[in-house]
C-alpha cells in the first residue's frame, strides 16, 4: 500500500526516500527504490511529498542530494507500519529550522513521537530532567500536559487518541521546566485516512 508522506524543509532542497531494508550503495545505482520527495510549486515552496510503499519497506530513510551516503545517517525517519512519527535532527535552539516542524497523520489513533534536539550548530543538546509536552489547539487553548520520556537530547512522547479523534490541527512545544522556553515546538495535523468498510 502506498502512504503519502509530507515534510517542510527549506526551498530548493533535494531529497530522497530510501528503504532502510535496502543496500545503501544502490542508492544512486536505480537498484535501490530510491523516491524523490518533490517540492510542490508555489504557493507551497518549502512543502515535500512523496508516496511510499510498505510492500517494499515500512521504514524509510529521508537523505538530502542525490548523491552516495557514505553511511546511513539520514535526516528523517518514516515508520510506515506503526503509528509513529521519528524524526532526527530536531533543532529547538537556534536561527534557522532544518526538521519536519509540521507533522501530517491519520486521526483517531495513538501515536508515539520521538525527537531529537540538536542547536543549530548541530549538536546534540542534552535535555533537563522536568520538561513537558504541551498541546494546544489552533486557538492557543491548552489541551494537555503530557510528560515525556527523555534520555540524552531524544525525547518520546505517547498521545492518546482522544487528543487525535478530530480532524484538526494542534500546535505542540517542548518546554523546558525552569525557563518555560520552547526546546522542540511545531504543529500535528490530524487528517482523514481511507479505512475498511465495516
Amino acid at each position: 500500500m502506498l502512504h503519502t508522506i509530507s515534510v517542510n524543509r527549506p526551498t530548493g532542497k533535494f531529497l530522497f526516500a530510501f528503504p532502510d531494508s535496502g543496500n545503501i550503495a544502490n542508492y544512486t545505482n536505480g537498484l535501490g527504490n530510491r523516491v524523490a520527495i518533490l517540492e510542490s510549486p508555489g504557493p507551497n515552496l518549502g512543502r515535500y511529498t512523496a508516496q511510499l510503499d510498505d510492500q517494499i519497506d515500512t521504514l524509510w530513510r529521508m537523505f538530502e542530494g542525490a548523491d552516495q551516503p557514505n553511511w546511513w545517517d539520514s535526516i528523517a525517519y518514516f515508520n510506515l507500519q506503526s503509528a509513529s512519527v521519528i524524526v532526527t535532527p530536531s533543532v529547538g535552539l537556534g536561527d534557522y529550522d532544518v526538521t519536519t516542524r509540521e507533522l501530517v497523520l491519520p486521526f483517531d489513533a495513538q501515536y508515539t513521537i520521538v525527537r531529537v534536539v540538536v542547536d543549530s550548530a548541530g549538536d546534540q543538546v542534552t535535555l533537563p530532567a522536568g520538561c513537558t509536552f504541551e498541546l494546544t489547539n489552533a486557538n492557543e487553548l491548552h489541551l494537555a500536559t503530557l510528560v515525556p520520556s527523555i534520555t540524552g537530547a531524544a525525547y518520546t512522547v505517547v498521545i492518546p487518541r482522544n487528543l487525535t479523534n478530530q480532524i484538526r490541527t494542534i500546535n505542540f512545544a517542548l518546554r523546558d521546566p525552569t525557563t518555560n522556553l520552547a526546546l522542540d515546538h511545531g504543529t500535528i495535523q490530524f487528517t482523514y485516512a481511507a479505512t475498511e468498510p465495516s
